[in-house]
């Protein structure tokens, strides 16, 4: 097994750490509750904050008893014991540990073919999916890649089964064609011809990688974050985990319930203060056994912000607990007896830490903007421009989680698909009319709308039209030939 991305010792087994428990009725150190993060004042909720680093430590520590092989139950936290929350540390977690074992460590090991097939693994996420490829085509290849083979595969593992988990999903984006798991092995096709898995080798840090996964399509900031954290666990990949994360829905809401509302725009920076301060909380809090791994003490920024998620959801849980009211997903599972039952605990596992993240994620609206005989779906966060040939729904063939509850308040869940509401306005892309160079070497592209002069041309970065194939094949063959450049047609 591998460890966390930082230094990549081999694991021969899980850790098997001495348990010290939490001393109990420990004064608590003072604490100041004011501090200044990036010139912004912001007030720490110091209840809040206590709870995150308790919620870390006792989940840790339930991993261990558990490792340890001690019966159960692991801890005396009503919440923790009767609902599921993933470990600490992503590389304990099941899920995890199968993408290192089946997916990273079985099959050819050079750079190319280890980043396609956690990529292949990471667009549908099932691990019953996964093995049906497995057993058909034998273990994946980008070599021996062929789209509509493993179309034709998919498409018959779909007459008995689901090929996507129902824990969380990428969303098929829309690329012109009409299943969605078509439309995500193009995805696929498309980032293995762009070369990412060398690109990536050229990225200098965590930050620069996460840029280059979320400029596809498809590819939000939670999803974008969980493929390369997958793919840093490669042997050629070692981003420091210790300096940059983004964050999800789930921990910008408990980071203002931290700091209060303006810590909007600092949340990098809010978690880096975690990060540096975080045995200052633990031992304010007397709790003198804080989670580490071997060579690897404390938390990283990435833990930080999957612990900010996981306490967001204890929050909620603990809510429901003291209504009488539980969550129905609110069930606790001792230990997996054999390889069937691990596969559904892994689901489990996953699911409760992810629904949130994806159901918030989900909340980005779409607005739709029509190409004579195609559709342009721009995500109005970040304006990506996705190619279909009809306006179908980004979700085809997916089983799609329902994410509706009861006991949710957060449940307003907007289809991505339908128009925003402050922009109802239809433009239609004419053609590209020049281009030219960045100063960062790169190139942009002058966009002339139908209906509109050359005055109202606009420049777009080859990034926003990246997921606009047909567009800049048309315009490459143009140039190809000779055509028009910087003067434009």
């Amino acid at each position: 097994m591998l460890s966390p991305s930082e230094n990549k010792p081999i694991l021969t087994s899980l850790p098997n750490e001495n348990i010290e428990l939490k001393p109990k009725n420990v004064k608590k150190n003072k604490l100041d509750r004011v501090i200044n993060i990036s010139n912004r004042t912001l007030t720490i909720n110091v209840d809040a904050l206590d709870t995150l680093f308790y919620v870390m430590a006792e989940r840790h520590r339930i991993y261990r008893k558990r490792n340890a092989g001690l019966p159960p139950p692991w801890t005396d936290d009503p919440v923790l014991a009767e609902n599921r929350f993933c470990n600490v540390y992503r590389i304990l977690d099941r899920g995890t540990q199968y993408v290192i074992e089946q997916v990273i460590n079985k099959g050819p090991q050079d750079h190319t073919e280890t980043c396609f097939r956690v990529m292949l693994y990471k667009l549908f996420n099932r691990i019953a999916t996964w093995e049906y490829l497995v057993e058909e085509l034998g273990t994946p290849t980008w070599e021996t890649f062929n789209m509509d083979r493993y179309g034709e595969v998919l498409k018959t593992r779909l007459l008995t089964s689901p090929i996507y988990t129902s824990a969380y999903q990428i969303p098929a984006p829309n690329l012109g064609h009409a299943k969605g798991y078509m439309n995500h092995l193009y995805l696929l096709q498309v980032m293995m011809e762009d070369d990412v898995p060398e690109l990536l080798l050229h990225k200098n840090s965590l930050k620069e990688a996460y840029k280059l996964i979320s400029d596809y399509p498809g590819m939000g900031p939670f999803l974008s974050i969980q493929l390369l954290l997958d793919l840093n666990m490669t042997s050629q990949l070692n981003f420091s985990e210790r300096e940059w994360v983004t964050c999800g829905p789930g921990s910008r809401s408990y980071l203002r319930t931290l700091f209060g509302t303006a810590v909007a725009g600092v949340e990098t920076e809010a978690i880096a203060y975690l990060y540096n301060t975080q045995d200052e909380h633990f031992n304010r809090l007397g709790i003198f056994d804080p989670p580490s791994l071997p060579d690897s003490p404390g938390v990283s920024h990435v833990d930080l912000e999957h612990a900010l998620c996981e306490c967001h959801k204890y929050i909620r849980m603990k809510k429901h607990l003291s209504t009488g009211r539980r969550l129905k997903r609110a069930e606790f599972k001792a230990e997996v007896k054999n390889e069937e039952e691990m596969k559904i605990d892994i689901k489990d596992e996953m699911k409760v830490d992810m629904e949130e993240e994806i159901k918030l994620e989900m909340k980005e609206k779409t607005r739709t903007l029509k190409t004579r005989n195609r559709n342009v779906a721009i995500q109005a966060t970040s304006k990506k421009i996705v190619m279909t040939d009809s306006p179908i729904s980004i979700f085809n063939d997916i089983d799609v989680i329902d994410l509706t509850n009861e006991d949710n308040d957060d449940d307003d869940i907007i289809d991505l698909c339908q128009s925003s509401d402050d922009d109802d306005t239809d433009y239609e892309v004419s053609h590209i009319v020049a281009d030219r160079r960045t100063r960062d070497g790169g190139w942009e592209y002058k966009i002339r709308w139908v209906g509109y002069g050359p005055k109202d041309d606009t420049w777009l970065p080859e990034k926003e039209l990246r997921s606009a194939p047909l567009i800049l094949r048309e315009w490459r063959a143009i140039r190809r030939s000779g055509g028009p450049g910087k003067a434009g047609i």
